[in-house]
């Protein structure tokens, strides 16, 4: 059962804009059918207040600010039992920034996401990353038609990639990169990944599942408004696949046709070229 998400909204600036940009977002939620929230406003600062199941509305959001650029709408939000908050900051019609972080008080890194979509719709590849140990990143990777976690460390001039065989809790593949060249071994004797870091590594395995994928092997009533949406744009269904919102509201265009989301992190950049590379070779 997804756990329950508890968001707030906030937007500070001109009372003027304050109110159109309110009004909007109204119409917005309400034609989305979106109304369990509260709204706290004041004169100088806009405040929902939300608490449901699935991701955040961001499009109304994100339409919304269309027509107000100078305002800069916060977002943060908890899912409720599985120790996770998260941010996003919206402004002129673009999510600017976005990442989830560990609820806790141990140190643990910054989580984010890089997703590259191309222009028919095939997940290139998706992942959700953070850092671990000193030189270490840990992630879920996901293209349209493989999965695994992943677990990147950099030692000297060289990078070792180990993955998992889908989600078992083991590591089963090795890459070691060094000089532009990579060596691959299967392990033989495969090794059981740490119960802590299998934890967390489920923790970013759920998050982007929940908030940016849905799967052709769900149930029809649950993927029958992507299907159609993927058709009116002219998109091919493959096993995994980017939620339609997210393409037109979160990614942005590429050159190529296709969309992107590209983190701001050089690891977790590092680490999405290290995956093409290596694991997703022909994605």
């Amino acid at each position: 059962m997804v756990a329950p998400v508890i968001a707030t909204v906030t937007v500070a600036g001109d009372p003027a804009s304050l109110q159109g940009y309110r009004l909007r977002v109204r119409e917005l939620l309400v034609s989305e059918g979106v109304d369990d929230y509260r709204e706290l406003h004041t004169i100088d600062k806009l405040d929902w207040r939300f608490k449901f199941k699935g991701g955040v509305p961001f499009p109304a959001f994100v339409d919304s600010s269309i027509a107000f650029p100078e305002l800069q709408v916060h977002v943060e939000w908890i899912r409720s039992g599985e120790g996770q908050r998260g941010v996003a900051i919206i402004q002129n019609g673009s999510v600017t920034q976005q990442g989830v972080t560990a609820d806790d008080t141990d140190g643990r890194d910054q989580a984010c996401y890089d997703l590259q979509v191309k222009a028919d719709g095939r997940l290139r590849l998706a992942l959700a990353a953070r850092g671990w140990r000193k030189d270490e990143l840990i992630g879920y990777a996901l293209s349209a038609d493989q999965h695994a976690w992943f677990h990147l460390c950099r030692n000297g001039a060289g990078v070792t990639l180990t993955t998992s065989d889908g989600m078992e809790a083991e590591w089963a593949e090795r890459w070691i990169v060094a000089g532009g060249h990579a060596q691959y071994a299967e392990l033989g004797d495969r090794e059981p990944i740490d119960t802590r870091l299998h934890q967390e590594l489920e923790r970013l395995s759920t998050a982007l599942s929940t908030e940016w994928i849905w799967f052709a092997a769900s149930p029809p009533e649950e993927t029958i408004v992507e299907r159609q949406r993927y058709e009116q744009s002219g998109l091919t269904v493959h096993e995994a696949n980017v939620r339609s919102v997210k393409l037109r509201k979160v990614m942005q265009p590429r050159d190529d046709g296709g969309f992107a989301l590209v983190a701001e992190r050089a690891d977790v950049i590092e680490a999405r070229e290290m995956l093409l590379r290596c694991w997703a070779q022909g994605n």
